[in-house]
């Protein structure tokens, strides 16, 4: 058996120091990022941001979905209307989740379809929509004593609408 001299050994210290450099790596690359993202213009892996307006008017939409998801969505999903273009799907709600109604649209111009939700005389408000060439917030809907509306997305978009 060979004598080695105390302290760590040198399979230890080659990880430890690699650990270190890995770390230091990672610091630099979040700098980096953070320095290109908030700095003119620069191109980007998906769109082009020119400015902290773009960067917020790409990401808001994703944001207000994320955020219906969360607060909306709960118990079962049922299908209200499906076509080539057009899907309209309801989450009939759960606990603290009161439900929603997603419209997925794929024309290229505002479409919609009137559908029979669970709501009966209920307003409907969109509280996250987006579409290619068009980010006007779509209508306010009010259902009759059926449930029935008719419900609208922007053109190759998307629209959540949510019982008031």
């Amino acid at each position: 058996m060979v004598d080695r001299a105390p302290g760590l050994s040198v399979r230890l210290k080659l990880t430890l120091s690699y650990a270190g450099f890995l770390m230091l790596a990672g610091a630099v690359l979040l700098v980096a990022g953070y320095f290109s993202l908030s700095r003119g213009v620069h191109p980007g892996v998906i769109f082009m941001v020119r400015s902290h307006a773009d960067l917020l008017r790409a990401f808001a939409p994703i944001a207000a979905l994320v955020m219906a998801h969360e607060q909306y969505c709960g118990g079962r999903a049922q299908m209200l209307f499906a076509d080539h273009d057009l899907y309209i799907m309801q989450r009939s709600g759960f606990a603290d989740a009161p439900g929603l109604v997603f419209v997925l649209n794929n024309s290229g111009a505002w479409d919609g379809r009137s559908v029979h939700t669970q709501w009966k005389t209920r307003r409907l408000t969109p509280i996250a929509w987006w579409g290619r060439s068009d980010t006007s917030k779509p209508t306010d809907k009010w259902t009759d004593l059926n449930g029935a509306t008719d419900l609208w997305a922007a053109g190759r978009g998307y629209a959540v609408y949510v019982p008031a």
